[in-house]
């Protein structure tokens, strides 16, 4: 310490005598210098870049180089808060120019990002996209609509927390040194920079009243090189433009700064930021990114749209890809192993052989293509196709067709034990070699289902997940057996004399299967859900109102009673929403404002007057099931409130007691998937340590009363974290190579389970694995700004649809199987005056004039096409 005091002293004479020869000018900088906030922010370096460094030089590499960088981000930020000493608070385009230094050095870990990953690219995103930290320097004030300082570097820290638990799981058995420098990481931003600011700056910069003023450099056209900024919170930040400018005429001022931001230029990808509007529906500091270890393989996204030369080629000794070849009848692949994988990508008109056995074959978004393969390790996936060929001429445990028209697939006599899996597909043949050794191949389904009807054979139902060949107990004429989908959790088994097959009625993705000595031998075909089955009630959705055009609530509510509904979760307790579903037997849930919470903790008075106004007029006619008191208080960095949320509760349940309504509607409050410090694996899920006292008690209140844990987590907001085609397959719950919890040996094949799990692991942590949890907002924009990865209609309806079946299959997730959870789809309506990207204008399944965006089954009188599954 006594060093560091020698060298700031040194510092401070040499720039004294600096300023000396230059006839006293900027007087102010030996002063700045030695300012206790500079000091602390030196010493705050000290106790913790200094640990990262030295970590960082343990390891070597390029985990050093980025760290050199990390180190020169600080000293930059130093210099800055030097100078905001000395200065007057710049317009929009000084500001720029101030911020200069710090986007350069940026720009230099950003370029390490790029090109071809390296072993260590997780210590390079991790480090990199820490850096969007230090942007809280340009906090201007409430409106400048960004968060404020100490919330800044939090939600940065979140995003870079990804690729740092990637770290973690990935050297825990590894190396040391790698898991310390991940830790020190962290900790240079929680609590390091975090605490700095909170002590120093919590309002944001103090800019000198009397220093001198910041000239912006000669204004000229922006070119590529030119080095980029820490991103913005939004779009409009600094813009000094009006609202109504062209978006198409040159940009001026710090918006001539950020708008390689907004074009998506690599040079800002690994600045990417999850800010508040781009995280929220209603709240800010969500996350909701819960990582899994991965599995190599790719699997295709109809998402992404590719166009290019055609290719045929081994890319780093592990994938065969095979590109936009037309009219191609002779593409061999001849040298290949069981370790490398194939990808077969907007082809048309062509025919690969590939003449070895291989780990997978994906066949995506192509068009006539006939593929021969000797064998697979894995799976076959056919995507996004339209009549496609495929035959198997040895084995394949697997083989999946998924949003494809018209495929025939031919097996040998080594594959007819292959699980053939299709889903949202027409016209698919499975053909099997005939009875003589040079007979015709033949369809395997000839008149299977009709020997079912007519002769009402003993057959039972079951799931696709985890089909395997089962033996199965005797069964009695006319009986069913009927068996959960996850196998791996044993024989929960319920038989049922049934009447003739037609009259059954049947709840979710079940399939007819066929038994012959006692074996299950076949797969027919999936059983339609007919109009008769009614509406599930663990499917609900959120019923936002920041919009001028939404339809009356009464109009909303037959909407509501055509559809399969059975849940609505209001943000508030509009009277005229809660009258207009009242004899409708939809549940209500209905929530009060964080603003209310300190009036409800201090007066019990207040919480039975809320009570009397929004719920004893309308119940029990309006089926109001739930009230939620706030949202995502728990991450709000307002340590007042927090303390008050559980009075708060507390107070309204009294309330509801004493109206004889206590044991009939819950109270509860909805939390952001940032609640949780770790959720990778998610069998690892914990909450942050330092809400854990207030989360204890929370949860004993839950437990007490029989009311739900109400989360809200986004698949969406994982992929824009994680923009790979693997991992948007993984989000939108289509064919995927899955990711297995490295702690419970379980492979998950969607985010969502991922994330329930990670929340069941953490109630599990405290001792509360009872509580209930309820998905209080999930969804997936359908539109979005031009740099948004990820919203399109496609992948909304892909992720919404496949959501609903999944939910409909009462498969539940693998730590809570056979119950699927209540789930909030957000939203009913898009709502026209959110902020925010576009996306955040574009979740609604519904259009104002009730139409629906797009179809994801939820009619009562739409024809729902379930899942089909052959075993052979």
């Amino acid at each position: 310490m006594e060093e560091k005091l020698v060298q700031r002293l040194e510092a401070a004479v040499l720039r004294l005598e600096a300023l000396s020869g230059q006839g006293g000018v900027d007087s102010g900088g030996a002063d700045a210098a030695s300012d206790p906030s500079i000091v602390a922010f030196e010493d705050m370096m000290g106790q913790y870049l200094s640990k990262v460094s030295t970590l960082a030089g343990k390891i070597g590499g390029q985990v050093l180089d980025v760290t050199k960088i990390v180190e020169q981000a600080f000293s930059a930020q130093k210099d800055l808060l030097i100078k905001v000493k000395q200065t007057q608070k710049p317009d929009m385009a000084g500001l720029a120019e101030f911020l200069k230094p710090l986007n350069e050095v940026i720009a230099r870990a950003n370029a390490m990002t790029e090109g071809r990953r390296s072993d260590f690219f997780n210590h390079l995103k991790a480090a990199t996209d820490s850096l969007t930290a230090l942007a809280w320097i340009v906090f201007t004030g409430k409106d400048c609509g960004m968060s404020m300082p100490i919330a800044h570097v939090e939600e940065s820290w979140h995003m870079a927390e990804f690729y740092n638990n990637k770290i973690l799981v990935e050297y825990k058995t590894k190396d040391p040194n790698h898991v310390e420098w991940a830790k020190a990481l962290k900790e240079l931003y929680l609590p390091g920079l975090r605490d700095y600011v909170k002590s120093h700056y919590p309002l944001g910069p103090v800019w000198s009243a009397t220093g001198k003023k910041v000239t912006s450099a000669p204004s000229k056209a922006p070119t590529p090189g030119r080095p980029a900024p820490p991103p913005p919170p939004s779009g409009s930040l600094f813009s000094s433009e009006s609202s109504k400018a062209s978006s198409s005429g040159p940009k001026q001022g710090m918006s001539a700064v950020f708008q390689e931001i907004s074009s998506g230029k690599p040079v800002t990808a690994g600045l990417r930021k999850v800010t508040d509007d781009m995280k929220t529906k209603n709240r800010a500091d969500r996350t909701g990114v819960v990582a899994v270890i991965e599995k190599e393989g790719r699997t295709a996204s109809p998402s992404f749209s590719k166009a290019g030369p055609p290719k045929l080629e081994l890319q780093m000794g592990r994938k065969w890809v095979v590109e936009n070849q037309i009219g191609k009848k002779n593409l061999v692949i001849e040298d290949c192993d069981a370790k490398q994988s194939v990808y077969i990508y907007g082809c048309k008109d062509s025919v690969l052989q590939i003449q070895g056995k291989v780990n997978n074959i994906t066949i995506d978004k192509c068009t006539k293509m006939g593929v021969v393969f000797n064998g697979v390790v894995a799976a076959c996936e056919v995507v996004n196709c339209n009549g496609v060929e495929v035959q198997c001429q040895g084995s394949a445990p697997t083989i999946s067709v998924d949003n494809t028209g018209g495929c025939q697939l031919y097996l040998s006599k080594d594959s007819l034990e292959t699980s053939i899996t299709t889903a949202k597909s027409s016209e698919i043949n499975v053909l099997v070699p005939g009875a003589q050794p040079d007979g015709d191949w033949v369809c395997s389904r000839a008149s299977v289902l009709p020997s079912i009807i007519c002769h009402n054979n003993s057959f039972m139902f079951i799931r696709t997940d985890n089909l395997k060949l089962l033996q199965s107990p005797t069964l009695e004429a006319n009986w069913l057996l009927l068996l959960p989908m996850n196998l791996n959790h044993g024989w929960e088994v319920s038989y049922r004399r049934v009447k003739p097959f037609y009259s059954l009625v049947s709840c979710g993705e079940w399939h007819v299967v066929c038994l012959k000595d006692k074996k299950v031998v076949l797969v027919v075909y999936a059983v339609q859900e007919f109009s008769g089955v009614g509406s599930q009630s663990f499917i609900g959705v959120n019923y936002g109102q920041v919009a001028d055009n939404l339809p009356p609530p009464a109009t909303t509510a037959k909407l509501l009673q055509s559809t399969s509904i059975q849940k609505v979760r209001l943000y508030g307790s509009d009277p005229a929403i809660i009258k207009a579903l009242a004899n409708t037997g939809i549940g209500i849930v209905i929530g009060t404002g964080n603003g209310d919470i300190p009036a409800l903790a201090s007066d019990p008075n207040a919480a039975a007057q809320w009570v009397n106004s929004n719920v004893l007029p309308f119940y029990p006619a309006s089926k109001i099931i739930l009230i939620t008191v706030g949202n995502e208080v728990m991450i709000s960095n307002d340590p007042n409130m927090i303390s008050q949320l559980l009075p708060a509760m507390q107070n309204l349940q009294n309330a509801l007691n004493s109206a004889s309504l206590g044991g009939k509607i819950k109270v509860s409050t909805v939390h952001a998937m940032s609640v949780l410090a770790q959720s990778a694996p998610p069998s690892s899920g914990l909450f942050i340590p330092g809400l854990q006292d207030t989360m204890r008690r929370l949860l004993q209140f839950l437990k007490d009363n029989g009311s739900p844990f109400a989360i809200n987590p986004y698949p969406f907001f994982a992929y824009q974290s994680d923009p790979r085609p693997e991992t948007l397959a993984f989000c939108l719950f289509q064919p995927n190579s899955g990711r297995v919890d490295s702690g419970t040996g379980i492979k998950y094949m969607n985010m969502f389970d991922a994330q329930v799990d990670a929340v069941h692991s953490a109630l599990n942590a405290m001792g509360f694995k009872e509580v209930e949890i309820v998905v209080a907002e999930t969804g997936w924009p359908y539109r979005g700004d031009p740099n948004e990865v990820g919203p399109s209609v496609e992948n909304a309806k892909a992720y919404n649809g496949n959501l609903i079946n999944h939910l409909r299959s009462l498969v539940g997730t693998p730590l809570m199987p056979t119950k699927s959870v209540d789930t909030y789809i957000f939203a009913l309506y898009d709502e026209n005056q959110k902020p925010g990207p576009a996306s955040e204008r574009a979740f609604g399944l519904f259009k104002p004039d009730l139409s629906a965006t797009y179809d994801v089954g939820l009619s009562k009188s739409s024809q729902v096409r379930h899942n089909q599954c052959y075993h052979f």
